[in-house]
């Protein structure tokens, strides 16, 4: 398969040099086929200007002119043919009506390009205030953090009366009114806040002790009845008694009986302390316990219980054990502990050594669920259109290991069922390099030629990540040129460009798939949508994708960023349209297992 030269005759490699010759076409009247009528005619082809070209052997073929989306304007054929032009429209209806945008008042006025459209006139929060668009017209109005209702209405809070009250700039709120005396609170039960009596005791007169406090029950200026402090016994060195239902000033006598620490019940004398350093008194039973006897670590009511002492045990503070994260794994991370590495012709995934089944150029998948979408616990760099964090079911299949190879492609265009790329495409010098400036339908063909399919977008990532939701192919350790054919530090890791596949062994996935990071970006079968994820949740099983596109372009889901990207885009979750030019754009292919 790498080699060309072992699989191409003479007579094929002279009609490839025919082919890659600037402006050469076959002279072989039978294979000169005219793909347009009229030299000097253009089109559009979605925004690329194309036009008709008459080459040396009388054949006529479409030939890239311009990229009108590189102008950030739209192809359009007019009556002096296809022309790059601005997409004017209007954005809103009637110029001077305005709205609110957040805090920002907008207003319709016509923009540079002819178009109406929204443009912010000014930034209420500069006056410390909100724009409001409930009227007819957007304005600043003053920000009512503490609005109520109905001015005049009333409500308790605590023991405080509040009043719903206008304030200076037209908003109102919850005022404080006064607070309710001590044996009072405050009760808002029938609509109207008050004050009503709380009382504290039930027969004015009768006393009882609170400390070495005697207290007695008193009636105030509102008929509530309330605790008031009259003798405090140990000013005069006794304790207070109650226990006959009369508070009385006594000598008291302790009791520590079958107590070891903390103070007696009735005088409050010490009785003992613990002696164990991990021991504390249990006050109502006058008991030492030792609060780390079935406790190996961690801290329990402000005592040390002590650290793990095993290389790779952490300390589970729910239970105060110390655990081997390591005990039931081979290899990988766990917990920011190295549990140890596979042999070179094993994979690590969930913890275990995986040996891949890899055999023809594909790679096998297992059935089974994954964990698909950004995972936040290794990923700080989440996307809005990687969420939800959601398990797919997905039956087995095989994957190419490789990404699909220039000179792979090039039988499929020998046998007349695949186009020639439009761009850098040379399958005698760089065989090896992935096929690059691919549109779906062209992917799609060589598939199809293959006995194969293009990959749902839940394949492409299970094969990627496996089912232990790491970061990126070959795990959670930061993207660097040891893994990814990447910018890091320079394009294609100083190179320039793209790599022959496979250049990168060690970020080979946990199934044996290489370069599904970097090198090129690669297309899947599905149509893209911002939120398909959140669509496919529950008893998600084999998604293939919203069944239409979002846009007229017919976007598909590309993945897995290229020789130009950063750290971000090689994360397995990234994911994107093929919106823009295809000049990094390869595939790779899959294959049910039955």
């Amino acid at each position: 398969m790498r080699q060309l030269s072992n699989i191409l005759s003479v007579g094929l490699a002279i009609v490839l040099f025919c082919i890659l010759q600037s402006g050469c076409k076959c002279s072989d009247s039978t294979a000169c086929s005219s793909t347009c009528d009229n030299p000097g005619e253009t089109r559009c082809f979605n925004d690329v200007i194309q036009t008709c070209v008459l080459y040396q052997d009388q054949c006529q073929d479409w030939e890239y002119k311009i990229d009108c989306s590189y102008f950030d304007q739209v192809c359009q054929v007019t009556n002096e043919g296809a022309k790059c032009s601005l997409d004017c429209t209007d954005k809103c209806s009637t110029e001077g009506e305005s709205k609110c945008g957040g805090d920002k008042i907008m207003y319709c006025s016509l923009a540079s390009n002819g178009c109406l459209d929204w443009n912010e006139v000014t930034d209420c929060t500069y006056f410390g205030q909100a724009c409001d668009d409930s009227d007819k017209y957007a304005r600043c109005v003053a920000i009512c953090e503490y609005e109520c209702e109905t001015a005049g209405a009333t409500r308790c809070s605590g023991d405080i009366v509040q009043t719903c009250s206008p304030t200076t700039d037209e908003c109102i709120e919850w005022v404080n009114t006064y607070t309710c005396p001590l044996a009072q609170e405050c009760n808002d039960t029938e609509g109207t806040a008050e004050c009503v009596c709380d009382d504290m005791c039930t027969d004015r007169g009768t006393t009882q002790c609170d400390g070495t406090v005697i207290q007695t029950c008193s009636r105030d200026d509102y008929g509530c009845l309330y605790l008031e402090d009259t003798i405090d016994c140990d000013d005069s060195d006794l304790v207070c008694n109650d226990i006959t239902g009369v508070a009385v000033c006594e000598v008291c006598s302790p009791d520590c009986t079958g107590r070891e620490c903390g103070p007696d019940p009735v005088c409050h004398e010490i009785c003992g302390f613990c002696e164990g350093a991990t021991e504390l008194c249990r006050d109502d039973e006058g008991i030492c316990e030792n609060v780390c006897a079935d406790l190996e670590c961690g801290t329990f009511e402000g005592i040390d219980c002590g650290e793990c002492v095993g290389l790779t045990d952490v300390c589970r503070p729910a239970t105060g054990l110390c655990e081997d994260v390591c005990l039931w794994r081979e290899c990988g991370d766990a917990e920011g502990f190295d549990c140890g590495t596979c042999p070179d012709d094993e994979n690590c995934l969930n913890g275990q050594c995986f040996t891949p089944a890899c055999e023809g150029g594909m790679c096998l998948v297992p059935e089974g669920p994954f964990w698909m979408g950004c995972n936040e616990d290794v990923d700080l760099f989440c996307e809005n259109n990687e969420y939800p964090y959601h398990e797919v079911y997905l039956d087995a299949f095989e994957i190419n290991m490789f990404e699909v190879t220039q000179a792979e492609y090039f039988l499929c265009v020998l046998e007349g069922i695949c186009e020639m790329p439009v761009g850098y495409f040379d399958p005698e010098s760089h065989g090896d390099d992935p096929v690059v400036y691919m549109y779906w339908e062209g992917a799609t063909a060589f598939c199809q030629w293959a006995g194969k399919r293009l990959c749902t977008e839940a394949e492409w990532e299970k094969a990627a990540r496996g089912t232990d939701g790491r970061r990126y192919p070959w795990g959670n350790e930061p993207a660097t040129c040891e893994f990814a054919v990447m910018n890091d530090g320079g394009d294609g890791c100083g190179t320039g460009g793209m790599m022959p596949v496979g250049s990168r062994p060690a970020g080979a996935g946990p199934f044996g798939t290489h370069d599904q990071a970097g090198n090129v970006w690669e297309l899947v079968n599905d149509y893209y949508s911002e939120t398909y994820y959140s669509e496919c949740i529950t008893n998600c099983s084999n998604p293939t994708g919203p069944s239409e596109a979002e846009s007229d372009h017919g976007d598909h889901v590309v993945r897995g960023g290229d020789f130009l990207s950063w750290a971000d885009k090689m994360r397995v979750s990234w994911r994107y349209q093929d919106t823009f030019w295809p000049s990094f754009m390869g595939f790779r292919c899959c294959r049910s297992v039955e």
